[in-house]
Formats: C-alpha cells, sequence, structure tokens
C-alpha cells in the first residue's frame, strides 16, 4: 500500500541527493552503504508509512531506532541513533523505499561512476569552478556568500535549538567544509574560514531563543569546542603554507571575519576569545597588521567602555594581544594584574606560545605575573576538575622549560605555589631528585594514604632512605586501628612489622620495643587487634 502512493519521480530524485551526499570515492561512505545494504537486505527496516513526502520506519540494529527520510530534501532525514549524519539506518530506508519503485543495483552502479561528475557540478553550484573553465572564485567574500546561500537551504529545516545546531554542525558544516576550491594551496584556508563562519552562526544562534545553562553546558559546548579544535588543525595546516604569496592575501582578507567571530556573542566568551588569539599568534602575526590591529581594538575598547557595551574585556584582550606581538610584556601583564585572579587562563595561550617558540627569558618574566595569581585562582569557586586542568597544563609547559634550561628550582617552586593540586607532578619530581624527606612532608601534608602509593616507590624509599618512612608508617597503623574492624587490624600487623623490620635495619630496635608497648597499652582493650599482633608474632601468646 506505502509503495503504490509513493511518487516514483520523487525517489529518483532523492537518490540522487544521495549521491551527492555521499562521495563514492571515500572509503568511510563505503563501508557506510554496505552496512546500510545488510540492514535492509536482513529485513531490518519495517512499520514504514508515507507523509506526503516523508517517510517513517523502525531499523532494528543493535537497538532499535526510529528513521525520517524527507524525500525533497535528504539533509533534513533523522534519526534516533547517536551517530551523525547520514547514518546507515536512514541508508537502510532510503534502500527499503528505492528497492520498491526501482533496481537498487542499477543505483549502485550509478552511485560509482557518476560521482565524479556530480562532485564538479557540486563545485559549479558552490561558486568555486565556473562553468566550462576550472578556475576558482578567488575571493574570501565570496566564500562567504556561498556559506550564506547554503545557510539559507538548511537552517528553515531545524524545528529546535537542538536541531538547529545538529543541524548546523552535522549537515552544513559537513556539506561546505568538502566543497574546497581547486587550487590546492587554498583548501585549508577554506576550510579554516567554513569553521570560521559556522562557530560564528552557532553563536548568533543562541541569542534568537531562551538559552538554560543545560542546553549551553551539554548540547552547544561540545559543538563549539569541536570547531575550536578544527580551526586549531586548520591554523597549524594553513600556517605550513603562509608563505605563498596566494596565500598572504587571503589572509590579509580574513582579518575581518576572525573580528566578526570574536564579537559574534556574549556566549562562550573564553572560547572565542581563544580562537581569535590563536589565529593572529599563529597566522596573522605580521607587524604591519599588528600595529592596524592594535589601533582598532584600542579604539574599539574606548567606545566599548564609553558606551558599557557587552565587549570590553574581549576588546581589551585583543588589544593586549596585539601588544604582546610587538613583546610588550610588561604593559600586558599590567593591564592583566587590573582583573581578578580568573582572568588568570587567559593567559594561557600567550604562556603556551612563548614556550613553543622557547622563549625562556620571556617565561621567567611571565612567571612573576603567574606566581602572583594562582594561588587566589586556586582558592576561587571552580570545580576540582578545572583547577587540576588548569595546574596540569601550566605545569607541562614549565617542565619544558625545566628540561631545557636544567632550572629544577623554578619547576619545584611552581609545585609548591599550586599545591595541593601540583601533589603528582611534585610527588615524581621529588622521587626523581631522590629528596625523601620533602617527600615524605609532601604525603603529610595532602594526607595521601601510604597504602595508595605504589609498591615500587614504597621499596625504593625503604632501601634508599628508610628512616623516612617511619612517620608515614606511625600514620598508617593508627589509620587502621581508628577504624576498628578485623581486616583494619590485620592491616595495621602488616605495617607494624614493616616498622619493625626499618627500626632493626637502622639500629634502633630500642626505640621500636619501647613504641610497640605504648602501642599495646594504648589499645589493650581491642581484643581483636591484640588477637592479631599475636597472629603476627608481634605479641606473646
Amino acid at each position: 500500500m506505502l509503495m503504490r502512493e509513493m511518487n516514483k519521480e520523487l525517489v529518483f530524485q532523492c537518490g540522487e541527493q544521495m549521491k551527492a551526499l555521499l562521495p563514492s570515492e571515500l572509503d568511510e561512505n563505503q563501508q557506510l552503504l554496505k552496512k546500510g545494504l545488510l540492514l535492509f537486505r536482513k529485513g531490518h527496516v519495517y512499520n514504514a508509512e508515507l507523509h506526503e513526502t516523508i517517510i517513517t520506519a523502525n531499523v532494528q540494529d543493535m537497538i532499535r531506532v526510529s528513521v525520517k527520510l524527507d524525500l525533497e530534501d535528504v539533509s533534513a532525514s533523522t534519526c534516533t541513533c547517536p551517530a551523525r549524519f547520514l547514518c546507515r539506518h536512514i541508508l537502510a530506508l532510503f534502500l527499503y523505499v528505492y528497492a520498491a519503485t526501482g533496481d537498487i543495483g542499477s543505483f549502485l552502479e550509478a552511485w560509482k561512476n557518476e560521482q565524479p561528475r556530480t562532485k564538479l557540478k557540486s563545485f559549479e553550484k558552490a561558486g568555486l569552478l565556473q562553468k566550462g573553465t576550472r578556475q576558482k572564485a578567488e575571493t574570501v567574500q565570496g566564500w562567504y556568500d556561498y556559506f550564506e546561500n547554503e545557510l539559507a537551504k538548511h537552517i528553515h529545516t531545524a524545528l529546535s535549538p537542538a536541531a538547529l545546531w545538529q543541524t548546523l554542525f552535522y549537515r552544513y558544516y559537513g556539506k561546505i567544509k568538502r566543497t574546497t576550491p581547486l587550487k590546492e594551496e587554498l583548501k585549508k584556508l577554506y576550510q579554516l574560514h567554513a569553521a570560521i563562519f559556522t562557530m560564528k552562526k552557532m553563536l548568533e544562534s543562541l541569542h534568537e531563543t531562551h538559552v538554560s545553562d543545560f542546553m549551553l553546558e551539554q548540547i552547544a559546548y561540545p559543538f563549539i569546542d569541536q570547531l575550536r579544535e578544527d580551526i586549531y588543525m586548520k591554523t597549524a595546516e594553513v600556517k605550513n603554507i603562509a608563505h605563498s604569496f596566494t596565500v598572504e592575501d587571503f589572509l590579509s582578507d580574513s582579518i575581518f571575519n576572525v573580528r566578526e567571530l570574536l564579537f559574534a556573542s556574549e556566549y562562550f566568551r573564553f572560547e572565542r576569545v581563544m580562537v581569535y588569539r590563536h589565529i593572529w599568534l599563529y597566522l596573522l602575526n605580521r607587524k604591519d597588521w599588528v600595529k592596524e590591529e592594535y589601533e582598532y581594538m584600542a579604539e574599539r575598547l574606548k567606545e566599548e567602555i564609553q558606551e558599557k557595551g557587552p565587549f570590553i574585556i574581549e576588546s581589551d584582550i585583543a588589544a593586549m594581544n596585539a601588544l604582546f606581538l610587538q613583546n610588550e610584556d610588561d604593559i600586558v601583564m599590567e593591564r592583566l594584574d587590573l582583573y581578578s585572579d580568573l582572568m588568570l587562563p587567559y593567559s594561557f595561550d600567550w604562556i603556551g606560545y612563548i614556550t613553543g617558540r622557547r622563549e625562556w627569558q620571556r617565561l621567567r618574566k611571565w612567571s612573576a605575573y603567574l606566581f602572583r595569581h594562582i594561588t587566589g585562582f586556586l582558592q576561587e569557586d571552580l570545580s576540582y576538575g578545572e583547577k587540576r586542568q588548569t595546574v596540569s597544563f601550566l605545569l607541562t609547559l614549565i617542565s619544558e622549560y625545566e628540561e631545557h634550561t636544567g632550572d629544577k628550582e623554578f619547576f619545584e617552586r611552581a609545585c609548591q605555589k599550586m599545591l595541593p593540586f601540583s601533589y603528582a607532578e611534585y610527588h615524581y619530581f621529588l622521587m626523581e631528585e631522590g629528596d625523601y624527606e620533602t617527600w615524605t612532608e609532601l604525603q603529610q601534608m595532602v594526607g595521601f594514604p601510604l597504602h595508595e602509593i605504589e609498591r615500587t616507590i614504597l621499596k625504593t624509599i625503604e632501601k634508599e632512605a628508610p628512616d623516612k618512612l617511619l612517620p608515614l608508617l606511625h600514620d598508617e597503623v593508627e589509620h587502621f586501628i581508628l577504624e576498628k574492624n578485623r581486616s583494619s587490624y590485620k592491616q595495621a600487623v602488616k605495617y607494624l612489622k614493616q616498622l619493625k623490620r626499618i627500626y632493626k635495619k637502622l639500629k634502633r630496635t630500642e626505640v621500636w620495643e619501647s613504641y610497640l608497648q605504648k602501642l599495646i597499652a594504648k589499645h589493650k582493650r581491642l581484643r581483636a587487634f591484640q588477637e592479631e599482633l599475636k597472629k603476627g608474632k608481634l605479641l606473646d601468646a
């Protein structure tokens, strides 16, 4: 009944869209189509219903999923599985529908053979390939015109903010970043702009509707973060070819669009600043461009302050970034000092940039700012994860400095300033240095239980400096006795035996015997503990 109601021509048009959306030269697409074909041939598509130009059905995979296939606009099709568009379930339903109106074998053959011609047509449609020629429209503005035109085709399909962000990332961004210019040296830069434009549009969309914290953190943030990662990756790739005259002209034309992203929204300030600054640090750092950017941002900052605008911090950091690129570190740090300790992470890109260039003297200068604010930052109302991530990042950079300069004192000072969040790094540093006394003090300070420390580490200390273990072993014995249960008493006896062994090795048996007698007397009412002492041959029967 369903098949009689379907428009054959509409199904064939849907097939043409599938060919365009699924380039056959990509191995991943070949594998995806095979999986969809397998689901269809095993009869795992069922309950198919036609609703005008949309077909809904269930597909039984590892779990049952609900699929909606839009025959007019395949890109608007959806599936309840977590995979990105297109998924094997949408393909399975498409093949189920196509099989009722045409020959699947013919479709698959056409998909394999006609793809090169289809791809060239998509280039022409995008304005990246002129008809009758193989020349690309070589302007950044031309790319953005194409981005806007494609956006108009996708944005109307989203019925909710969540659906809009999924559409923008999976369908829209996935499509435009594949439609690259023919000139090899421009492909990476084009893809960088595709990510910039998509991120900008996603940020702008947040102002068009009420957005809850849950939506921001759980739905929007993963997309924004992935786009940020893509921008970083493409920036690195473009950097390798930035010396090309053609690319340099395009970079100059990119400055406006990078600014636009910085001021695209009041949401995700940290991510916007990071992306803006990253591109300037690694791509747009030509002296004359940097000077002009400082003048622009200084003027923008004045306007924001006068009008009490929402982008005062963005304008200020952008101006500082231009000063940083001109080695005006003292001025930048003075301006950062005017902000609270929570501003500290905004300096990390600069510190990372200096470390990458191995400008060690410059890094020592920045350490003064770091040490002024890190203690206050770690006392702020932030999650443990945020604090630990911050400390880990900074100590990774500082350890690189220590490795190249041999300045262990600087690394140790940094570890001490960041305790207790720097415990892991400081712990291993002290072990490598053989500073077992400080290591013992560290364990006592943070209250790290001895039974959770690697046995190989304890064996090393017992061999090299057994006396340093004594206070920790005494603490461990008291800890297990106070738990007052049979298994903990057994643990206490185990550590008592280790104490006895160490005191004997140090030729201090009289101290051991005095300690043991006092311990027995102190806990004489703990019958089970006394029994464990007898079993361990530490107390006469």
